[in-house]
């Protein structure tokens, strides 16, 4: 046996092995032996565990009390080949002080491009944490932080529980009644990519690799994930569901460790290559992800690994830090119509230059008050196309939906919707109104978007021409159905692709535009149904030739201007009539 099998521990593997109560994929004394070795290596008794292939979760949740024993075993700053290991170096060597120690640590850390351990300014109800985990104290000896898993798998996991659920209340999550449910999301140091496959080709190497299968160790993602999602659950009598629409996100890193990739860069068959780049001050590291260093590693062998003093790794002195403690609900979407009775309104913020174009517009005036309502960190806004600035929108409606972005409310009655769009409506003041408010599920509205280039849309417009019209001309005119105009993108609207378009003008309806004109005239009002994305001002007037034919062409005028332009209808079934009673207006 190897020097790594001699090395005493106060904690033997015959009673790390009594609190195992499944049958492990080795016999007893390979299973023996193997602990010894992983003991004598600095991992502490849930990581020897997972190498020997346990996943059982009540195992290792049951491996607390013998975990904080370990954890408080002093280990003389030595390295498990009996040289002295300074718990941290400087670039010349020398041991730092701890001072600068935790000065290096509280440094903004950059990892794959992403800066960590700064908060999220799109998500200020979630606060990122820059904490230590807290580890199991012995006031009689020097912490030991485990070199396989970096002490991710040595705290009492109840703690990080405690502060999620303290986050959970202060944000007022209310979960759905059919749906009190989370899952868990991880984001974990890579470095445990390289530890791990470090651990494997070590014990492969002191016992032979016909005698042990590296392959059946378990990952340090498994085992955690277990841990901590059984204490929130105990915590706040939540069930985990891996489907669940509601996220608890956790993220570690390991700043003593961050930089171990950087011996793979000079090991050709590794072929693992970084990048750097400089922003704003920093130098972003590109090409780190867990994924990549996992890769590469599975191409190293024991001999790539001991020529760089990475087998067994290094001795760690410092445990994980906390980077980000968040909670995130999967969108919930609000779908309704709504009408624009003011002309000068745009359909959503509309700013040219970083200058406000119109004061108002639709998606502000239902979107504030839907978000104070569900209390979400944001929102989406899609509507079913939309009217210019200076166009009303009529008859039942245009429809649209919100995707409101982790919403801490997700239910809401019927009652209280009403009362939610009868306050929008109140507060608009005659400007826009709201009608059949409905949450709908994620599928539904795939029916908008796929109705883009299929729904027909029917409008009202005032024209003036250039000269007067017989009432024949007109009357021969609003007798065409089905007209096929090619229109090349509009003047008006630079940043779409100048491409030819081919369109349909369903139907067409000219008129004086008041009763008891006296032919001709040169006031028309024109009504008309239209395939979807029509450009409906250029067929009236042209566009300087970029639309054929069009109305000034049919009436063999010079020109024709659009006084007014009304939508009449949005041809949508969708979302379902909830409000009867609201009358369509034309």
């Amino acid at each position: 046996m190897t020097y790594l099998a001699k090395l005493a521990t106060a904690l033997t593997a015959k009673r790390l092995l009594d609190h195992v109560t499944v049958t492990l994929p080795h016999p007893p004394p390979v299973a023996e032996q193997l602990t010894t070795i992983l003991l004598g290596a600095h991992c502490c008794p849930r990581c020897v565990l997972r190498f020997l292939g346990v996943r059982d979760r009540n195992v290792h949740a049951n491996l607390l009390a013998l975990t904080r024993e370990w954890s408080g075993l002093p280990f003389g700053g030595q390295h498990v080949n009996g040289e002295t290991q300074a718990e941290e170096v400087g670039v010349e060597g020398e041991a730092e002080s701890e001072d600068g120690v935790e000065a290096k640590r509280l440094k903004l850390e950059i990892e794959d491009g992403k800066t960590v351990g700064v908060p999220n300014p799109t998500s200020p109800a979630n606060p990122v944490m820059q904490t230590a985990l807290p580890m199991p104290s012995n006031d009689s000896a020097p912490q030991r932080t485990c070199s396989a898993c970096l002490g991710l798998l040595q705290c009492d996991h109840h703690d990080l529980a405690g502060k999620a659920f303290k986050l959970f209340q202060s944000e007022g999550y209310s979960l759905g009644s059919n749906n009190k449910t989370f899952l868990l999301s991880m984001r974990l140091p890579p470095q445990l990519a390289i530890r791990q496959r470090s651990f494997v080709l070590l014990v492969e190497k002191e016992m032979g690799a016909d005698m042990i299968d590296g392959s059946v160790s378990v990952e340090v993602k498994e085992i955690l994930k277990y841990l901590i999602s059984d204490a929130f659950a105990e915590t706040s009598s939540i069930t985990y569901d891996p489907e669940s629409p509601f996220s608890l996100t956790v993220h570690y890193d390991h700043p003593q460790t961050k930089k171990e990739y950087e011996f793979m860069t000079k090991i050709p068959e590794a072929d693992f290559k970084i990048k750097t780049s400089r922003q704003k001050g920093q130098i972003l590291v590109h090409g780190t992800s867990f994924e990549k260093i996992a890769k590469s590693v599975d191409k190293l062998s024991y001999t790539h690994f001991a020529d760089a003093a990475m087998c067994p790794p290094p001795i760690v002195t410092k445990p994980p830090r906390l980077v980000e403690l968040g909670l995130q609900h999967a969108p919930i979407y609000v779908a309704g119509r709504y009408l624009k009775l003011q002309r000068h309104i745009s359909n959503s913020p509309w700013e040219i230059g970083g200058k406000r174009m119109t004061e108002h517009s639709v998606e502000e005036l239902i979107a504030n008050k839907v978000d104070a309502f569900f209390r979400n960190d944001g929102h989406k806004f899609y509507s079913s196309g939309r009217e210019d600035a200076d166009v009303l929108m009529l008859g039942r409606g245009r429809p649209y939906y919100l995707e409101l972005v982790n919403p801490r409310r997700v239910e809401a009655s019927e009652t209280e919707l009403k009362a939610l769009q009868d306050t929008i409506n109140k507060e608009a003041n005659g400007m826009v109104l709201s009608r059949d408010m409905q949450i709908v599920p994620r599928e539904e509205t795939k029916i908008l978007k796929d109705a883009a280039n299929t729904k027909s849309k029917s409008y009202s417009t005032l024209v003036k021409l250039a000269s007067p019209v017989t009432a024949e001309a007109l009357d021969k005119v609003s007798k065409i159905r089905d007209l096929a105009i090619k229109q090349q993108n509009p003047t008006r609207v630079p940043r779409r692709a100048d491409l030819m378009r081919d369109k349909v003008i369903e139907s067409l309806r000219v008129y004086p535009a008041a009763p008891t004109t006296v032919s001709p005239t040169d006031e028309v009002r024109v009504d008309l149904r239209t395939s979807a994305g029509t450009y409906v001002k250029e067929f009236v007037h042209g566009d300087n030739g970029r639309t054929n034919p069009n109305l000034a062409s049919l009436l063999g005028v010079e020109w024709a201007k659009v006084l007014e332009l009304d939508v009449l209808e949005v041809h949508l079934d969708w979302p379902k009539q909830i409000d009867s009673e609201i009358a369509p207006l034309i």
